[in-house]
């Protein structure tokens, strides 16, 4: 089982919005900050009844440590996070620790998700700002051990599950790694990023720099450098056979998770506008500006990885400063508006919790978007995201 390829995604019914807002149908307004706050309370509150006596936030055995490694850095992240002497946190963080393993990483082996579970830790506790140097430099080393380093590779620079040895890498994995390396301290290794950038430039369909025969020039992403993910069945006989037709026909199709996984691996990396190679994978995402699915995605697929894509999206726009943008269409867009008015409008209201949380969770259950604690971390990191840039 896969935990994280394409996270959680809203299953937004098709009235949301869409590419652009035509004259008939306004744009949404900016959110308040009050408005926002009280659905921040909501989901924070929902994700902390679901704490369990060990510390985590998740009852059962399969990606504990993974799971709950995400929801405490959302719910310690700013604004409004969770003090970090509170008892669940501290019990949490105990937990998460007695996971690192020998090789110092932090993970369950029977999980198979070691790189996703280590860099989803160390990620956490550097936004709490933890001082065990020791564990978090021997997790780290163990993220870089995962890199593939094989000259003629085809995945060279890329991070894959930590699991299955060198040639399973793909965006998704590596974006995960990246994000910790950086958050908790650096890169510094020029070979390192040297790598990391042509495996990167590998899952872009961008033949200007990347010269494998199934690139095209859409600028978007995809998967890894021989598969896409977008085709239109869940990790099944006809999934491998959609990628394989796409490969044979000199194309792997791009879509809206992996390519915003791109950017914020380009800008973790140091590109920024005006590189051809993040300038590209930004007009694919401007061209597919949407909220209702994941874009990309096969027939009948389109809501799989939909919340995880939300995510992605928030993460991009935050990280790059920026709030409005113009389309190709020339219409003018706000994503705080828009995604927040995605994320309201498909809140749930928890039936236990008297009116006082509120969760979210994709009925497409692939990728493991069914799990509520999941998608309702992915959108309380958005929310936090959209109250910090609403002072821009």
């Amino acid at each position: 089982m896969r935990l994280f390829h394409a996270l959680p995604a809203l299953f937004l019914c098709s009235s949301l919005l869409n590419t652009a807002q035509s004259a008939e149908t306004p744009a949404p307004a900016l959110p308040q900050k009050a408005e926002v706050k009280a659905l921040i309370d909501q989901a924070q509150n929902y994700l902390l009844s679901t704490h369990e006596p060990d510390g985590s936030f998740w009852r059962y055995d399969m990606h504990k440590a993974g799971l709950s490694a995400i929801v405490l850095e959302s719910v310690v992240d700013a604004p409004f996070g969770v003090n970090t002497d509170d008892e669940r946190i501290v019990k949490s963080v105990a937990f998460l620790k007695t996971f690192q393993q020998p090789d110092g990483g932090i993970y369950n082996p029977e999980d198979g998700v070691s790189n996703y579970t280590t860099a989803a830790t160390v990620t956490a506790l550097s936004v709490l700002g933890d001082t065990d140097t020791k564990l978090i430099t021997r997790a780290r080393n163990y993220l870089l051990g995962l890199q593939n380093t094989t000259d003629d590779s085809l995945s060279l620079g890329g991070i894959g599950y930590g699991s299955k040895g060198a040639g399973h890498e793909d965006l998704n994995n590596t974006t995960f790694a990246i994000e910790a390396l950086v958050k908790s301290g650096n890169i510094d290794d020029p070979a390192v990023k040297e790598r990391l950038i042509t495996f990167l430039q590998r899952c872009q369909n961008l033949s200007s720099h990347n010269n494998l025969p199934t690139a095209g020039n859409d600028g978007g992403a995809f998967y890894s450098p021989d598969v896409s993910k977008a085709s239109s069945q869940p990790s099944s006989d006809a999934d491998i056979a959609a990628d394989n037709k796409q490969a044979e026909a000199g194309k792997l199709n791009s879509y809206g998770t992996m390519t915003y996984n791109l950017i914020t691996s380009y800008i973790y990396l140091d590109l920024r506008p005006g590189d051809p190679r993040l300038d590209a994978a930004l007009g694919w995402a401007k061209q597919n500006y949407r909220f209702d699915t994941n874009p990309g995605m096969g027939p009948g697929q389109e809501r799989q990885g939909h919340y995880y894509y939300l995510n992605m999206l928030g993460k991009t726009y935050d990280l790059l400063g920026m709030t409005t943008m113009e389309l190709p269409d020339g219409s003018t867009v706000d994503w705080r508006a828009d995604l927040f008015n995605a994320i309201k409008k498909r809140a749930i209201a928890d039936p236990a919790s008297n009116g006082t949380a509120s969760y979210w969770i994709n009925e497409a259950d692939r990728w493991h978007e069914g799990t509520p604690q999941l998608i309702t971390a992915y959108m309380l990191k958005n929310l936090k995201r959209i109250y910090r840039n609403l002072d821009k």
